[in-house]
């Protein structure tokens, strides 16, 4: 499905997924960027935002915590200048 894929999109991976607690989230950026996180609801809601800041090129990789938040799904959101991608996080 590589031919197909979109240029400005950034593949996230996030493991554990699901999750009881924290998930490790990586994803990696071609040349260093500024970045942010936002962590949304099922529903849409913005749980969370955090700057990043200027990460390097290569991989990266965020903590997340979801362990005091209800079990449902969420969808974590990596933005750069370049790309974006979402991930959906379960939580149980």
């Amino acid at each position: 499905a590589h031919e197909t894929a979109d240029l400005n999109l950034l593949e996230i991976n996030a493991f554990p997924n699901p999750t009881r607690s924290f998930s490790q989230v990586k994803f990696s950026l071609e040349e260093p960027l500024k970045a942010s996180a936002s962590l949304f609801s099922a529903s849409g809601e913005m749980v969370w935002r955090k700057e990043l800041g200027q990460l390097p090129a290569g991989e990266n990789s965020l903590e997340v915590s979801l362990e005091n938040l209800p079990a449902d799904v969420y969808f974590i959101s990596i933005v750069t200048p370049e790309k974006s991608g979402v991930l959906r996080l379960d939580k149980f």
